[in-house]
């Protein structure tokens, strides 16, 4: 489920209702999330409040199910790269 639970306090109540909940921090650059925002049509957050989300996410702190993936590259690499992260904390692998 995609949502924007920046802090860990947001994180905490999802992990209340579902204990097996699994987060993926997307990182990218700061311009180039910018460039992508600007690039959407009719979405919600404007670019202008880019900086202060930056400044409210507190990442994932290692006792949190989960990690960060790069979300530079193509989509389907991106989704790669979580389905591998998510096998990996399962302790297995994504693929041959």
């Amino acid at each position: 489920m995609p949502c924007s639970a920046l802090r860990r306090r947001y994180r905490d109540v999802l992990r209340a209702a579902c204990p097996g909940a699994f987060f993926v921090h997307l990182t990218a650059r700061h311009e180039e999330v910018g460039r992508r925002m600007s690039e959407r049509s009719g979405h919600f957050m404007p670019r202008a409040l880019l900086e202060s989300r930056e400044a409210t996410l507190e990442p994932l702190e290692a006792d949190e199910r989960g990690g960060a993936v790069d979300a530079g590259p193509a989509p389907g690499a991106v989704i790669e790269s979580v389905l591998d992260l998510m096998a990996e904390a399962e302790g297995g692998s994504n693929g041959p």
